[in-house]
């Protein structure tokens, strides 16, 4: 029994190893990115992210999880299929190294999608009965609304802004150095976007 414990207690380390490697540098990349323009009024050219940074990832992560990630849990935990240990592990490792090899070739994957990917797949080895179809088609449907559910919010947010303080069209004029010309403004998307 304490072997399989350990095991499973290795599978978690790996997963949360990969879930850092990737899900917070979706979130703490774009903020470093912000971070050093408004530091230093040009675009970084690579380079670590500072550790107050990093923190500030981390206690996303940890606020997110105690907040709201016990439901999406026991949705992947429990709701898509059976999960035996050697399913669960199985599962794990899937998600892990798919997550950890998309990392090494710099995409920026989700480890909740690898996780439900490789949770389907591990009861598809039985047949499709396994399967809760219903909790795979809300999960679809939410993937399906994110994008533009984004999108609207986006635009929600920054109408006002742009009302109050003025549109920074202007954003994104640079000159050959990488300096954002006129102070801080530039276009997000090419600061995201932009070889470093």
């Amino acid at each position: 029994m304490g072997v399989g414990i350990h095991k499973k207690f290795n599978g978690y380390v790996v997963v949360s190893i990969a879930h850092g490697s990737n899900d917070v540098s979706n979130a703490v990349g774009p903020f470093t990115a912000i971070a050093h323009i408004h530091a230093t009024g040009q675009i970084p050219r690579g380079g670590a992210a500072p550790v107050w940074v990093l923190m500030c990832g981390g206690v996303g992560i940890v606020a997110g999880l105690g907040t709201y990630g016990h439901k999406v849990m026991a949705t992947i935990g429990e709701k898509i299929a059976k999960l035996t240990f050697t399913r669960g592990f199985a599962a794990q490792i899937g998600t892990a190294l798919t997550v950890l090899c998309a990392t090494q070739l710099g995409l920026s994957v989700s480890t909740t999608h690898c996780l439900i990917g490789a949770i389907t797949g591990v009861a598809l080895v039985e047949g499709s009965g396994g399967i809760n179809r219903e909790t795979i088609r809300k999960i679809i449907m939410s993937w399906i609304i994110t994008l533009p559910a984004s999108a609207i919010l986006a635009i929600a947010c920054y109408t006002p802004v742009s009302i109050m303080f003025g549109d920074d069209s202007s954003f994104g004029n640079m000159n050959n150095g990488g300096e954002v010309v006129g102070g801080l403004k530039g276009n997000m998307s090419s600061v995201l976007t932009r070889d470093w």
